[in-house]
């Protein structure tokens, strides 16, 4: 792969560089570009959990994450968590494009928002497990992932803010759904793209590790 990489670069002009690289990948791309240079950035981290604690959400550390999800059921006691189905896709599109995720509209939210939107509209060939979250009936949020040996990767999580506890709420009815048995012992929640709110949020849960990703700059 890097052979064919290095090929595209050198044929179009253009630099090499290599993203979201583990500390295990790093040693095959040093050994092969001694001269590289390689950089992280902690915003890109991926928040890496054992699963029952997270799951069971038991003892005081917990206690900010397990008191959103107690005061969301007592203020939306008509609340539930569903499987996707192809008769939900058009909802979850018009919930998507109706809510802003981010303070600011910048390319990046856009961007991300368009990604949702195509992992919405072709879910059938991503195969990932997916749920969504309804008040009353209403969309409150949706999530997609996929188990790869003993991890859930959580690849999108979006709730509506203005439901207290709506995202806590979210990640547990998730977890429930999709990584209840015994062959799941890890959850991947991804990066947290430096949104101090989000960060917050996610080291609220405790990571037992944030796996550092790196990116290599490779001199032609």
């Amino acid at each position: 792969m890097l052979d064919v990489l290095e090929k595209h670069c050198k044929k179009n002009g253009i630099p090499m560089i290599v993203c979201n690289v583990n500390e295990s990948e790093l040693p095959i791309i040093k050994e092969k570009y001694p001269e590289c240079s390689v950089s992280s950035d902690r915003d890109w981290f991926d928040y890496l959990y054992e699963k029952e604690p997270m799951l069971l959400l038991a003892g005081r550390k917990y206690g900010t994450p397990r008191n959103h999800i107690n005061k969301f059921k007592k203020l939306y006691p008509d609340w539930s968590f569903r499987k996707i189905t192809d008769s939900d896709i058009e909802s979850l599109i018009e919930f998507t494009e109706k809510f802003s995720f981010n303070s600011e509209k910048d390319e990046s939210a856009m961007k991300e928002l368009e990604i949702c939107i195509d992992v919405l509209k072709h879910h059938e060939k991503y195969r990932m497990a997916g749920g969504f979250l309804t008040v009353n009936d209403t969309i409150v949020g949706y999530s997609f992932g996929e188990i790869i040996g003993d991890t859930l990767f959580v690849h999108i999580e979006k709730a509506d803010v203005s439901f207290h506890g709506a995202y806590q709420m979210l990640t547990n009815s998730f977890l429930r759904e999709f990584a209840s048995g015994d062959e799941v012992k890890y959850v991947n929640r991804e990066e947290d793209c430096g949104d101090e709110g989000l960060r917050k949020s996610k080291l609220s849960y405790h990571p037992v590790e944030l796996i550092e990703k790196n990116t290599v700059r490779i001199p032609l």
